[in-house]
């Protein structure tokens, strides 16, 4: 089961900056809820998460253990896979 879905950008980031759309929408249409979250002011979620590259999704299940992560566009592809089934 799902608990906590995580987008992890910043504002200088191009790739974020594309992707983000596409993920909020794909998250409104599945009536998902997420955190958005700017590694520029949250060092401490980036770190526990032990995020290295932008932008990055996590999600988590109860227990708040990573039950999946992905990274750029083909992590938002995958992500979407992740969810449909």
């Amino acid at each position: 089961m799902l608990n906590k879905i995580y987008y992890f950008g910043a504002e200088w980031c191009g790739q974020c900056s594309a992707i983000f759309p596409q993920f909020k929408a794909f998250c409104e249409v599945n009536n998902l809820s997420y955190g958005y979250i700017d590694v520029e002011g949250n060092e401490k979620l980036t770190n526990q998460f032990h995020v290295k590259n932008l932008p990055t999704i996590i999600v988590t299940d109860n227990n708040d253990k990573v039950i999946f992560r992905g990274v750029g566009f083909s992590g938002f592809k995958e992500f979407k896979e992740f969810i449909i089934d």
